[in-house]
């Protein structure tokens, strides 16, 4: 059986008389959990029933802080117990010293503003917390505002409200003419307020009467009538017996009330109930009357339209009764659920809704439409055309337009945008396309908050060893390794050494059916090859004294075609076509020749086979690519060397119609199998581990 250490808060009664809102709650949900547990606190209360309570003596001389005293015994008593989740209540700053010497899962529950806390009290310490701790829960939404109050993330996963909750009776309970106040008789809970105004009730009113259970040693607030019994400090059972007489229920604090256990015990009970609107006291139960005003006046008028009102007083007893919303048995289930979803590690995406994505890619808007068909694009049509819910971040857009004398290469703004845009959104995945740009610091403070959320990457430029750039790539795609779940690559995974295999997967460069939407098989052809090559995409031009290793392969093909007319775009001074004006050159040609950077390797080609097979022209390309696992060859021409290559593109030379029907069944071809639609579910389901189209292109 799975087991749970509960550590209560230093002085905490754990007692059946003297018992605290953690107490009462700690006792009644531990008895009703599927956990073995054991329960550990410090009282010098002798009044204490349950066997699985261990109390912790804390000396009396105080050399140094009780709390790390106490800490320092759990630690002790509790590897003895050896228990799967260590909860703690109230005491940030013991979860902490409990998380660094225990390597256990930790939850902190937090049951009063996190802000008044030792441990929480700043923003850095409650930062330090969503990082460090595993589970942080709140009675109330108030709470988990008061502990994000000026921290940037306010939706992280690992927090969560849990309300404290109370059984309530099967049949609504007999009533009396009562007014009830439970609580410390002191200013603080308004307790000054409501005895003035009942003073007032009683008198006009001679068939009601008034009952008060508390005390307040530090402060002394009287008042004297023979149908105002102050009852004193009861045992929890006793109190619950007064309540469920009461026909009205007021608690009119002053103080920003964590939630407010009396008012949940008061609707369980079926008293109309009169409550200030402070704190989480309005989160207490749906029914009730909100005072407008915290005075007595407000609070006179209120009882008095209640009392006179008899309909209203039933009307709002019975609804509250009957809606009650935090019952013990519901909020037991869920904290079990929480605590087996700690240990047993499970990242449930709700797909009753769109999976939400946030894509970080060069989306190209500084240069004007020239890069607008880039795979980037491709890539974020294909999210959309799913279905999916996607926030776009144009990375290097964003640093073209940050940079200045405190922030250089304006990497700190986008830092701040990603951060803020997941707090905003909170996406299911984030999928990083060549965001080389974006530093490591923001993508671990998002695992760290959001353990929800994946984050995958995509990687277009090759991976060859003796390929261009082959360092420089490799050090850009691992330089999120740790912190990234999934990598698509458009190489084969099998003939790269360096990643991991378990989480890195082929996909093909995507066609896409807003972009891709030419026929050119139709088209009139003026020019037998086309081949464009290019150094210079983001420039958008050739760079100065250098040359393509590409270059001397194709001069080779042209020399022995004399016969032939060309296309060739990125070399001999011609410079590379963008945009529309590719399609536009690309038109004119019979055949085109895929011819990527570097040697050959299984599945890796750049953007252009896509670019040329589905818009319609026939294209050819080496073995060495494998590309004739996916296509036939009346779908794509396949060479195994440069004199196949010529023997080939010669005849075709003279079978024009044979090259039309290939560029249409290979158009055709590539739609079927690599269009961006499916690309991007095979993505998505990958990262998510996701049971719909696994589907898999590897042979």
């Amino acid at each position: 059986m799975r087991k749970i250490a509960v550590v209560l808060p230093l002085t905490e009664n754990y007692s059946i008389k003297y018992s605290g809102a953690v107490s009462l709650f700690t006792k009644e949900y531990t008895r009703k959990s599927k956990f073995k547990y054991k329960i550990y606190g410090s009282t010098e209360k002798k009044d204490i029933v349950d066997r699985n309570y261990k109390n912790i003596k804390i000396g009396k001389i105080k050399i140094r802080s009780s709390n790390v005293e106490y800490a320092e015994l759990l630690v002790k008593e509790i590897k003895k117990f050896n228990p799967d989740i260590i909860e703690i209540h109230n005491r940030p700053q013991i979860a902490n010293l409990l998380k660094n010497e225990m390597k256990k899962k930790i939850i902190l529950y937090f049951h009063n503003d996190p802000i008044n806390l030792r441990g929480s009290k700043t923003v850095k310490d409650r930062e330090l917390l969503l990082e460090s701790i595993d589970k942080i829960l709140f009675v109330s939404s108030y709470l988990k505002d008061q502990f994000f109050k000026d921290i940037s993330f306010k939706n992280s996963d690992k927090t969560q409200v849990v309300y404290a909750g109370v059984k309530k009776e099967n049949t609504f309970p007999l009533k009396k003419n009562t007014i009830i106040f439970a609580g410390k008789l002191n200013t603080s809970k308004g307790y000054d307020i409501f005895g003035k105004a009942a003073l007032r009730i009683l008198k006009i009113h001679k068939k009601w009467s008034v009952e008060v259970v508390g005390d307040e040693p530090r402060e002394k607030i009287v008042f004297s009538h023979a149908r105002f019994k102050n009852l004193g400090w009861l045992k929890y059972a006793d109190t619950i017996k007064r309540i469920r007489k009461a026909s009205i229920s007021v608690i009119p604090s002053r103080w920003e009330e964590p939630l407010g256990r009396v008012a949940i015990e008061s609707g369980a009970a079926g008293c109309a109930t009169i409550i200030s609107d402070k704190g989480g006291l309005p989160e207490t139960l749906k029914y009730k009357i909100t005072l407008d005003k915290l005075d007595e006046n407000s609070l006179f008028d209120a009882i008095n339209n209640i009392i006179k009102n008899k309909k209203l007083r039933k009307d709002l007893q019975k609804k509250a009764f009957k809606n009650h919303v935090h019952d013990i048995n519901k909020i037991s289930k869920e904290l079990d659920s929480i605590r087996n979803n700690l240990i047993n590690i499970k990242i449930n995406i709700n797909l009753n809704r769109p999976i939400k994505v946030i894509h970080i890619a060069d989306t190209h808007i500084r240069h004007n439409g020239r890069l607008y068909y880039s795979t980037s694009k491709k890539i974020n049509n294909g999210f959309l055309l799913n279905n999916y819910n996607v926030l776009s971040i144009s990375d290097r857009d964003i640093l073209s337009t940050s940079k200045n004398i405190y922030d250089l290469e304006g990497k700190k703004n986008l830092s701040k945008i990603v951060l803020s845009s997941v707090n905003n959104f909170k996406p299911d995945i984030i999928m990083l396309g060549h965001a080389d740009n974006l530093m490591l610091e923001p993508l671990y403070k998002i695992k760290k908050n959001f353990s929800g959320i994946k984050i995958s990457q995509w990687f277009l430029d090759p991976l060859i060893k003796t390929g261009p750039d082959f360092v420089k790539n490799k050090t850009r795609i691992l330089s999120k390794s740790d912190i990234v779940d999934t990598n698509f690559v458009t190489t084969s995974p099998d003939q790269i050494s360096f990643l991991n295999k378990k989480n890195s997967f082929f996909i093909p460069n995507p066609a896409d059916p807003s972009i891709d939407v030419n026929c050119f098989f139709n088209y009139k052809k003026s020019f037998d090859i086309f081949i464009a090559i290019s150094h210079g995409q983001h420039r958008g031009t050739l760079k100065k004294n250098h040359s393509d290793p590409r270059e001397k392969f194709i001069k080779k093909i042209v020399n022995n075609c004399a016969d032939l007319s060309f296309k060739i775009y990125g070399m001999n001074n011609n410079q590379p076509v963008w945009g529309d004006e590719f399609f536009e050159k690309l038109s004119s040609c019979r055949l085109a020749i895929n011819i990527s950077r570097g040697e050959p390797i299984k599945y890796y080609s750049s953007d252009r086979i896509t670019s040329t097979m589905a818009n319609g022209v026939a294209t050819i390309c080496d073995r060495k690519y494998h590309f004739q696992d996916f296509f036939n060859k009346d779908e794509l021409i396949i060479y195994s060397n440069e004199t196949d290559l010529i023997e080939k593109i010669k005849y075709y030379k003279n079978n024009e119609n044979e090259l039309s029907k290939i560029g249409k069944k290979g158009r055709y071809k590539y739609f079927k199998l690599f269009n961006n639609k499916l690309v991007t579910n095979y993505m998505i389901g990958k990262s998510l581990d996701l049971s719909f189209d696994k589907r898999d292109w590897m042979k």
